[in-house]
């Protein structure tokens, strides 16, 4: 119960991914558990630090497959805003290139156009990248884990 009478969701507040057992210690789950005088958290486990590290990689994974989709977009639609805008008869022939320097000139320029247009939120994955890439690292060097995490279950599966 808080001072008005009311009791308080479990896991509101500043940790919400806190939880206390009975004995009021404060434990962060897969993160590991709060040291009370120094107010870290420690793991205790090598399967939990192996299982924080493989989310780490996964996470990091998600943000390069967000940047490889931006890409990608963009590229798609430089191509069809150049096909759009050079509407033409085309000659095919077995040797023929439908696409041809002004086509890829006017590409070029429209995909550069789009990158600028979207240069904010690559800007900020690349950036975000760089922070997991080296939080990644820094665990790795902290741990001294060198494999791969991806490769080792989590380890809720590993008790099945």
């Amino acid at each position: 119960m808080n001072g008005h009478g009311r009791s308080r969701p479990r896991g509101s507040g500043l940790f919400p991914h806190r939880t206390e057992d009975s004995s009021g210690r404060a434990d962060f789950g897969a993160a590991g558990n709060l040291d009370q005088i120094t107010g870290t958290t420690t793991m205790n486990t090598y399967a939990e630090q192996r299982a924080m590290l493989a989310r780490m990689v996964r996470t990091r994974n998600e943000t390069r497959r967000h940047i490889k989709i931006i890409r990608r977009q963009i590229e798609k639609r430089a191509e069809r805003m150049t096909i759009t805008a050079r509407v033409k008869t085309r000659q095919y022939g077995r040797m023929k290139s439908a696409w041809t320097r002004a086509d890829e000139r006017d590409y070029q320029e429209n995909a550069t156009q789009l990158r600028f247009q979207r240069r904010g939120e690559i800007d900020a994955l690349t950036r975000k990248l760089e922070r997991q890439d080296a939080a990644i690292a820094a665990f790795r060097a902290r741990l001294r884990i060198n494999g791969d995490a991806e490769l080792w279950p989590e380890p809720e599966e590993m008790a099945s």
